[in-house]
């Protein structure tokens, strides 16, 4: 059962990262309009990184998912 909460745990913590990717997108769009180019490049890294920790969690809460069935099958 613990498989499943961490499951449970990393599909939340995806959803958070993604929903921060959004709001990085909506903010770096903001800024090229306003021609800063600076502060969007360093969104755009910032955009970067939540998709990896969105895709890492996505990856755990697989792997967990994954052991959580063959516990029970």
């Amino acid at each position: 059962m613990a498989n499943l909460a961490w499951a449970i745990f990393y599909f939340i913590m995806t959803g958070f990262f993604m929903v921060l990717m959004i709001i990085g997108v909506n903010s770096a769009v903001k800024s090229l309009n306003n021609h800063q180019v600076r502060r969007f490049m360093v969104k755009w890294l910032l955009l970067i990184l939540f998709f990896a920790l969105a895709v890492g969690n996505a990856w755990l809460m697989c792997a967990q998912m994954g052991k959580f069935f063959s516990v029970i099958f």
